[in-house]
């Protein structure tokens, strides 16, 4: 077990990156990943109400550049408002931004078409079998980045969903 601090969560990640902490209405689970390196397998299905993905998708930065809005980046929701959260480290100071989920058009474009015509720079949870790995023994890596949202700027990501009780 190994423990990773991204973007203000806490993760005790097992070998294959998954992992759990408490949360107040049920369990996180978080998968660390770089991004353009995702994995093709997660050890855990990623926990969907009528469709949208309950999760957040933050990256840390390597210094304090502002968060692209156009790529579909933004600072971190803060309460209702968006507010930019910087940690200081030994080599400066890090960003952390989040990449939106998708919504209403684009959302069902990215999670069935695979043009994805309606889609914005954003993320969603697809059910196109033709983008998923095959995982005989686990669940698909079913993040899909659209509009460059994933090339903008390097950085470690940490995906963080709330697994409720009964899955």
């Amino acid at each position: 077990m190994r423990a990773l601090v991204a973007a203000g969560l806490l993760c005790a990640c097992g070998s294959d990156g998954y992992g759990s902490s408490p949360g107040s209405s049920g369990t996180q689970i978080s998968w660390p990943f770089t991004l353009g390196e995702a994995p093709e397998c997660l050890s855990r299905p990623v926990p969907r109400e009528e469709g949208v993905a309950v999760c957040r998708i933050l990256v840390e930065l390597a210094d304090d550049t502002a968060c692209p809005e156009a790529s579909g980046w933004s600072d971190p929701l803060s309460g209702s408002e968006p507010k930019p959260r910087l940690r200081s480290t030994e080599s400066g100071r890090r960003r952390t931004c989040e990449i939106r989920q998708l919504e209403g058009l684009a959302l069902e474009a990215c999670r069935t078409s695979e043009d994805c015509a309606e889609c914005e720079p954003g993320w969603c949870v697809t059910d196109l079998p033709t983008l998923l790995a095959n995982c005989p023994d686990s669940e698909p890596f079913p993040f899909r980045f659209t509009g460059g949202s994933s090339e903008v700027l390097p950085g470690d990501a940490m995906i963080t969903c709330l697994r409720f009780a009964e899955q």
